[in-house]
C-alpha cells in the first residue's frame, strides 16, 4: 500500500488547521521592534485637541462658523495660532516611533512615574513620559474605539523624541495662543473710538464697499489710506502676555496713570472697538474691545475683551478673553487723536477728469460770478447771460489756473484737515477775500454742483466744505500765482 497520498493528506490537514488558527486568534500586541505611527488612522484628521498637565488643560477647538481655532481654560477662551496648532498636530501625526514593551521604557511601575502631558484627540488618548536622561522618551496610545471593536491592539508604546514631546509643554503650549491686538480679524467694517471714562466714543468709523465714512463727530468722507495704515500696525503688533485683570487699574498700581504723576491727553487710556469679519470665514462677525493704557516708558498696557458669532451671524456668539499684555509701543499714538486726522484730505470725490463746469463768486457779492465750461478744445470763460455761449474766442489766460484749481481739489491731500462744523461767514482774517467755487461733474443733473468756499491764507490755500471739514493746502509761489489768477476781486 502506497502511503504517500496519505502523508500528503496529512500534512494539507495540519497547514489548513494553523492557517485556520491564525486567521482566528485573538488580536495581540504590537511586535516589538517595528516602527509605528503615532497616531492611527482614524486620527488623521484633527478638529479638536485637549492637552492635560498635573496644572491644569488647555483644549484647542476648530470653531465650524468662523474656521478659528479656539484655546479654552481656566481663564476663558482666546483664538489660537492655526499655524502653531495645525504645525504641532503636523508633526504628530506625522512621528513614527520603535514599538517597545512596558519593560522597555525604563518607568517606575509603582505608578509614581506619571506622564509630563496627556493629549486627547477623539477616542484616541496619547500619555507622553519625558525622559530621565537623553533624547529619547516613551508614548503610550491607548484607542478606545479599537477597544471596543477589538481591531487592533488598544494599547501600543513606542519611543518619541524629546524635542517632540517639548512641543506639549505647558510654556510651549502657550505661544500658541495669538498674541496679536486683533486676533482672528480680517476686514473691518467698523470702528468706534473714545475714552475709557466716557461711554460714547469720540469717532466712529463705518466701511462700506470700498470707501470709509466718518459718521461721528459729523458725516463726512474719511481718509481710507490713514485707516488702513492704523489697522496694518494694530494687526502686526504682537503683545507680550500678562496676568489678566479685569476692570479699573487701583490708584496704587506704580504704572498707572494716577500713580505715576501723569496727566493731560497723553495719560489718557483710549477704548478702541473694531467690527468685521474673521479672515479665514468672512461669513461670521467678530468684533474686539481693546482698552489701551499707559506702560511704562515709551510702551502700553492692552487689555482686550472679544465676540465672535455677534450681531446676527447664525448660532450663539461666544465671549473671547479677557487678555492682557503689553506693547513696546505705545499703540496710544498709532490711534487718531482727533477727528480731523482720519477726515478725508482730498476736498473732492470725484476724478478731476470729470469735472465740466466751474462757477466762481466772490462771497456774498452774486455780481462778480465767473462762469468756465470744459470743451475738447479745453477750458472756455461762458457768458451765462448769453445763454451759456463762449464769451471770447481767444485762449483763456487762465485755463492753467483752472487746471491746477480742479486738480488740487479733486487729487490733492490737504497738509492739514481740521474740523469746524457748523461755521458760517467768511473765515477769520481773510477782509472778506472768500469765493465761493461750484464745481459740476459732467453729467450730474442741475443744482448737483459741489460747493467749496475757497480763501487764499499765507500758508496758501483754504478749502471749506459742507460737511465740516477745513482743508489747507500748501502751495508754491508759482502754484499761489496761478490760483490768483482766479481768485481775483
Amino acid at each position: 500500500m502506497n502511503a504517500r497520498p496519505a502523508i500528503i493528506a496529512i500534512v494539507a490537514a495540519l497547514a489548513m488547521g494553523l492557517l485556520a488558527w491564525v486567521s482566528l486568534r485573538p488580536p495581540t500586541r504590537t511586535t516589538e521592534g517595528t516602527m509605528l505611527p503615532a497616531l492611527p488612522d482614524s486620527a488623521a484628521v484633527h478638529n479638536a485637541l485637549v492637552i492635560r498637565w498635573a496644572s491644569g488643560q488647555i483644549e484647542f477647538q476648530r470653531d465650524e462658523a468662523s474656521n478659528l481655532w479656539l484655546a479654552t481654560d481656566a481663564r476663558g477662551v482666546w483664538p489660537a495660532s492655526s499655524d502653531r496648532v495645525q504645525g504641532a498636530l503636523r508633526l504628530l501625526a506625522e512621528h513614527r516611533g520603535l514599538a517597545i514593551t512596558p519593560a522597555q521604557t525604563g518607568r517606575d511601575e509603582s505608578g509614581r512615574d506619571e506622564p509630563s502631558a496627556v493629549l486627547q484627540l477623539g477616542s484616541t488618548t496619547l500619555e507622553l513620559f519625558l525622559p530621565a536622561v537623553g533624547t529619547e522618551g516613551s508614548l503610550r496610545r491607548t484607542d478606545a474605539a479599537n477597544q471596543a471593536t477589538s481591531e487592533t491592539s488598544p494599547e501600543v508604546w513606542l519611543r518619541a523624541d524629546r524635542a517632540l514631546m517639548a512641543l506639549f509643554e505647558p510654556a510651549a503650549v502657550a505661544t500658541w495662543l495669538d498674541a496679536s491686538v486683533m486676533p482672528g480679524l480680517g476686514e473691518v467694517r467698523r470702528i468706534e473710538l473714545g475714552a475709557t471714562d466716557t461711554p460714547d466714543p469720540a469717532m466712529v468709523l463705518v466701511r462700506r464697499g470700498r470707501a470709509w465714512t466718518l459718521e461721528r463727530p459729523l458725516l463726512a468722507p474719511a481718509d481710507g489710506e490713514r485707516i488702513a495704515s492704523m489697522l496694518t500696525t494694530l494687526a502686526r503688533t504682537m503683545l507680550t502676555p500678562e496676568p489678566v485683570a479685569v476692570g479699573p487699574r487701583a490708584s496704587t498700581d506704580p504704572e498707572s496713570p494716577g500713580a505715576s504723576g501723569e496727566s493731560g491727553p497723553g495719560s489718557e487710556s483710549l477704548r478702541l472697538r473694531v467690527a468685521g469679519e474673521p479672515s479665514l470665514r468672512p461669513q461670521t462677525q467678530l468684533e474686539y474691545t481693546i482698552e489701551i493704557s499707559p506702560g511704562g516708558v515709551g510702551g502700553s498696557r492692552v487689555s482686550i475683551f472679544g465676540e465672535l458669532g455677534a450681531n446676527g451671524s447664525q448660532g450663539q456668539s461666544r465671549t473671547l478673553g479677557p487678555w492682557a499684555g503689553r506693547s513696546e509701543v505705545d499703540l496710544r499714538r498709532v490711534l487718531p487723536q482727533q477727528p480731523g486726522e482720519v477726515a478725508s484730505p482730498v476736498a473732492l470725490g470725484v476724478p478731476a477728469a470729470d469735472i465740466a463746469s466751474i462757477e466762481i463768486t466772490r462771497s456774498g457779492d452774486s455780481t462778480q460770478t465767473r462762469t468756465y465750461r470744459f470743451e475738447l478744445s479745453g477750458w472756455i470763460r461762458v457768458d451765462p447771460a448769453a445763454n451759456g455761449t463762449a464769451a471770447g474766442t481767444k485762449p483763456l489766460e487762465e485755463a492753467d489756473a483752472l487746471r491746477q484749481l480742479v486738480e488740487v481739489l479733486c487729487q490733492r491731500r490737504a497738509t492739514r484737515v481740521e474740523i469746524q462744523p457748523g461755521e458760517s461767514g467768511q473765515a477769520p482774517g481773510t477782509n472778506g477775500q472768500d469765493f465761493d467755487v461750484v464745481l459740476t461733474p459732467r453729467g450730474a443733473p442741475p443744482g448737483a454742483g459741489l460747493r467749496v468756499r475757497l480763501t487764499r491764507v499765507s500758508e496758501g490755500l483754504r478749502v471749506r466744505l459742507n460737511d465740516g471739514r477745513v482743508l489747507f493746502y500748501m502751495l508754491t509761489l508759482e502754484e499761489r500765482a496761478r490760483m490768483d489768477e482766479v481768485l481775483r476781486t
